[in-house]
């Protein structure tokens, strides 16, 4: 992706299947390198991103080269971001940040898989946030990696509000 981009509900990928698979780069449903210095790159209302593969790279639901990406829930019950069920990749099963701003509202990264670090979130730079308001019971669960089952932040910022960390797997390191 490299201008602009948005999305209200749909999918990348289906939860019983191979979703789409990158077989020898990056980014196994979306992939953001954009120079778009105002606004956002990705802008998605709902959505569910689910069993997409970068088989011999990073970020198997997203890989965010640069740019600015904004996720939220749309209006309506059942309306959430989803980023779950078999994104998987050498690092960032489901999100791997190298650059730019990710901003997550009432999301759910859960179930996303790292043969390395990561399984939930890989942060490399930029700003990862995840906000969570009350009565949503979102947050990074059940991803799985070698360290940092929920999230590996190697360098930029990553920030959570509210809320669960649970139930992620890892050597070491099993939320965070």
């Amino acid at each position: 992706l490299k201008s602009t981009f948005n999305m209200t509900g749909g999918s990348f990928g289906t939860s019983s299947s191979d979703g789409n698979i990158a077989t020898n780069g990056n980014g196994g449903g979306v992939y953001v390198d954009s120079n778009t210095t105002t606004g956002d790159a990705l802008t998605v209302s709902s959505g569910s991103f689910m069993g997409n593969k970068a088989e011999a790279g990073n970020g198997g639901g997203f890989y965010v080269a640069k740019g600015n990406v904004s996720m939220q829930k749309g209006s309506g019950t059942g309306n959430a971001i989803t980023v779950s069920n078999g994104n998987k990749a050498i690092n960032g099963g489901g999100f791997y940040v190298n650059a730019g701003n990710v901003t997550l509202k009432d999301a759910n990264i859960a179930s996303n898989v790292a043969t390395g670090d990561g399984g939930g979130v890989y942060s490399n730079g930029g700003k990862f946030t995840i906000s969570n308001t009350s009565g949503f019971a979102g947050g990074i669960l059940s991803n799985t990696a070698v360290n940092g089952g929920g999230g590996y932040v190697k360098g930029g910022t990553l920030e959570i509000t509210g809320g669960n960390i649970d139930s992620n797997r890892a050597t070491d390191g099993a939320g965070f």
